[in-house]
């Protein structure tokens, strides 16, 4: 970038600065020339950063804050020697903030100052191109600028200053976009390319997946019809990662034979990761209900809320049956555990009638679905949301069997010769279908 463009018609104080810094430039060319020099390479900058010794943290963190507004300092190679010279905690923690830092001062700037000031910063050409592709995008536009290294995302920091996205969702794109570069980079500085090979894999299924939701995203006639797609992309990949990280497998049977169409997928809920399990598997888009303290989660919460699922309040459950009826009538895919809550043991307890009176109400099937996963398996983990503290069962290793039962339609239940059967009861046979189901995928997880 040329911060030293020529102002016309600049004020005679900002005359008088650029004055001053291009005689301290001059001044102190031989020293600048010798650290311009050492940010040739890792092992250069690592050992420029090193000599500084205590104040090596304060002088990284300071140059990564200025490379957002000078294309000459390499940041990538400087996020390296952080995790090379301080380790991954200490360097994740310098580079992350600083580079967070940096894209929120240019946001700032850009929105304080304006298009002259940006123009003079770097090529109004270029600059103008951007701002076209930005103009009817929101935050997470920016995510993808910053998290795909497709991107100028330094300057994107300017046309986000220029446009009119908030300064909240502005920083919140900043901040979970720019967090996995630092995070990645960090580690290959920390340990060289000796990353664990589960590592890799997680990072290239998340660049894959990123890539992808960028596709879906960056097509407005698509977006325009559905805009959760690219939402519902990005958390089938966080769901893929997880699976990916921890090596956790997965047996399948009867996922050919679903019917095509609208339909209710009905499951026990063993643990929390259930839910990360049938969207890897299933192509289409599936809209769930979900507890409504899932969606004051971070970034998982907005994602949730953004793709289309639905919230089960208390006090407000007739809002979700609605909603989930129609969706079902749109065509969709439902997605429900009757039981409510974790059912960790696999007892018979007592369901929700929602699934029965949803595919009453619409016509749609039920497809009953039965999961198992060994105990041992799993480990319990607390987490707080704005309702207060929570405990979660989650897989950490080994298998997941599921199985796909046939469509049953409730609906045929019902007989003209007999008395009608309550939803109650017709959910109680549901439920005997599901944990049969799960007896069965248990049996077939252990051969």
């Amino acid at each position: 970038m040329n911060i030293l463009k020529p102002l016309p018609g600049s004020h005679p104080i900002q005359l008088a600065l650029i004055a001053g810094g291009a005689s301290s430039l001059w001044w102190f060319r031989e020293p600048l020339l010798v650290c311009l020099s050492a940010l040739r390479d890792q092992q250069a900058i690592s050992a420029f950063v090193r000599q500084f010794g205590m104040a090596g943290p304060a002088v990284l963190f300071g140059l990564l804050v200025a490379q957002v507004f000078l294309a000459v300092i390499p940041g990538h190679a400087l996020m390296i020697a952080g995790g090379y010279v301080y380790g991954f905690a200490a360097g994740a923690l310098v580079t992350a903030t600083s580079t967070i830092l940096g894209s929120q001062l240019a946001f700032w700037l850009a929105r304080r100052c304006g298009r002259k000031m940006v123009n003079r910063l770097a090529s109004s050409t270029i600059i103008e191109r951007w701002d076209r592709m930005a103009a009817h995008h929101g935050g997470m536009f920016f995510f993808f600028t910053f998290v795909l290294p497709i991107f100028p995302s330094d300057l994107m920091c300017y046309i986000a200053g220029l446009g009119k996205v908030s300064g909240k969702r502005f920083f919140a794109a900043n901040f979970f976009g720019r967090m996995p570069c630092a995070i990645f980079l960090t580690l290959v500085g920390a340990y060289g390319f000796h990353l664990p090979f589960k590592l890799w894999v997680v990072i290239a299924v998340g660049l894959t997946g990123l890539f992808i939701a960028w596709r879906v995203y960056s097509r407005p006639n698509r977006l325009a019809a559905d805009p959760g797609s690219a939402c519902y992309a990005i958390g089938r990949w966080i769901a893929k990662g997880y699976l990916a990280l921890f090596g956790l497998r997965y047996k399948v049977k009867g996922a050919s034979l679903l019917p095509a169409g609208p339909k209710i997928l009905a499951a026990n809920h063993f643990n929390a990761t259930d839910a990360f399990f049938v969207p890897c598997i299933l192509p289409e888009r599936l809209y769930a209900l979900a507890q409504g303290n899932m969606f004051d989660l971070p970034v998982i919460g907005w994602l949730l809320s953004r793709s289309g699922q639905i919230p089960v309040l208390p006090g407000r459950r007739g809002l979700a049956f609605e909603r989930a009826c129609e969706l079902l009538r749109q065509g969709r895919t439902i997605w429900i555990f009757p039981e409510g809550r974790l059912n960790p043991a696999g007892n018979p307890m007592q369901a929700g009638t929602g699934a029965v009176r949803m595919s009453l109400a619409t016509g749609a099937p039920i497809i009953p679905i039965g999961i198992h996963v060994a105990d041992k398996d799993t480990l319990c983990l607390g987490y707080r949301s704005k309702t207060g503290q929570h405990k979660g069962r989650w897989q950490v290793r080994g298998c997941c069997s599921i199985r796909f039962g046939e469509a049953w339609h409730p609906s045929g239940e019902i007989s003209p010769d007999e008395s009608l059967p309550t939803a109650r009861q017709l959910t109680e046979k549901l439920m005997q279908k599901i944990y049969s189901l799960a007896h069965t995928a248990g049996q077939e997880g252990e051969e």
